[in-house]
């Protein structure tokens, strides 16, 4: 274990409010798999499109589906802001697919994207407390907080707005893809 991944699941592990930073794929799992792993209720991800190793790794699939698995009322929900259709190939939406009560998958209309400083953003975000914004989409560069409500009640804001609003997002059929 490398001394970015001790400091990582620390963080998560305690919900230390403490910014941390990453700048590689390597580094986004990290985050990404101790935040799903450390959360309880929901994990809300806006993504350029699930078909790049970040979430197609072993790990990351083995705590998405651990989340799910442990409780019914948790909840995932993902928004595409660059839909490939090979996501319904891949083994995160195959995954997905057996949680249809749990997991929503919506894409962005358009060239409608999530911006921050006016730069095209990717957000993850949890329980009402964590997140990882994404500010430089094309190095992984990104900047987050496990225990930071404050930021976290503005992010979820903005994906709410852009999820539940279907003049923004329409809705991708998981239904046949475990079949």
């Amino acid at each position: 274990m490398t001394e970015y991944e001790r400091t990582i699941k620390n963080l998560a592990k305690e919900k230390k409010n403490e910014v941390f930073y990453n700048s590689s794929d390597s580094h986004a799992r990290v985050v990404l798999n101790n935040m799903v792993e450390n959360a309880e209720r929901y994990v809300h991800i806006v993504c350029g499109n699930m078909c790049t190793e970040v979430s197609s790794n072993p790990e990351f699939l083995d705590v998405v589906k651990a989340f799910l698995s442990k409780d019914a009322s948790r909840t995932f929900y993902v928004l595409f802001d660059e839909y490939k259709e090979c996501f319904l190939e891949t083994e995160i939406a195959k995954l997905l697919s057996l949680y249809p009560t749990q997991v929503k998958v919506k894409k962005l209309k358009s060239e409608t994207h999530l911006a921050y400083k006016e730069q095209r953003a990717h957000l993850a975000i949890s329980d009402g407390r964590a997140f990882r914004l994404e500010t430089d989409v094309d190095k992984k560069m990104a900047f987050g907080n496990f225990n930071d409500e404050e930021n976290v009640k503005v992010f979820e804001e903005v994906f709410n707005s852009y999820f539940e609003d279907d003049t923004h997002s329409e809705s991708i059929d998981l239904t046949d893809v475990a079949a």
